[in-house]
């Protein structure tokens, strides 16, 4: 509006009639001279709604008894506020969707800071593979290299090495189990990049596949026993 214009109107001339029986309402119920009125709804001369604080307080025009109107425009941060509050939500309901899967999955997944290599996630095959609880393995941060097997150690080493530098690495190593068991691990581990100061991340997935290598040991020794009987047989084998 022009300023001849809007000399000429009322308040509720710029606000939604909709809404203006409720505002009437509240203003009334308010007492005192200073009154926040908070979120309002406002009109443009084209009909545009948009959102402002409002803030108002009673003062004197002269001799005139009047007040003093504040309207705030807010209308930008509001709608940018509740997308973020609608995309905050949507984030924290596909979070736990995905700790869900993952909370069921019995590999174990994790991540790490690639400085200090705190742990910052691990679902719960993670803790369940070294046999610890969440609490256990942040009071020794140090548990998982400590529990390698040592003749190992130096392959886990290079492996981090070869992460932080290619990005990625694969590395099959031997761990000791609280229980004294030596298991068999399998690591796939990938550099993820720090953005807006956040510092490098690896994230990795680590299998347990003991089983799986006692089962080729047994195959090669039954091949290499198989292969010493024909070899030191004085009959002629042939294909």
């Amino acid at each position: 509006y022009s300023k001849e214009e809007f000399s000429e109107m009322f308040v509720p001339d710029i606000q939604p009639d909709e809404d203006i029986a409720a505002i009437i309402e509240k203003y009334n119920q308010s007492g005192g001279d200073y009154y926040n009125e908070g979120y309002m709804r406002h009109l443009k001369k084209n009909g545009e709604i948009f959102y402002v604080h409002v803030y108002t307080h009673n003062t004197l025009f002269g001799d005139i008894d009047a007040r003093l109107y504040f309207a705030v425009d807010i209308h930008e941060k509001l709608i940018a506020d509740r997308q973020n509050k609608e995309l905050t939500e949507l984030i924290k309901e596909q979070k736990e969707e995905l700790d869900s899967i993952l909370f069921d999955v019995n590999d174990a997944i994790w991540s790490r800071t690639a400085d200090t290599h705190e742990l910052i996630y691990g679902n719960n095959a993670y803790y369940k593979l070294y046999g610890l609880t969440p609490e256990e393995m942040a009071a020794d941060k140090d548990y998982v290299f400590n529990s390698i097997y040592p003749a190992d150690r130096k392959i886990f080493s290079n492996a981090v090495h070869e992460t932080k530098t290619t990005g990625r690495t694969e590395v099959i190593y031997r761990h000791i189990h609280k229980d004294g068991r030596i298991r068999t691990l399998k690591v796939q581990a990938n550099l993820k990049k720090g953005i807006n100061g956040k510092p490098d991340e690896i994230t990795g997935i680590t299998t347990d596949i003991t089983h799986e290598k006692e089962l080729f040991d047994t195959i090669r020794n039954h091949e290499q026993k198989l292969l010493a009987t024909i070899n030191n047989t004085e009959d002629m084998i042939w294909s």
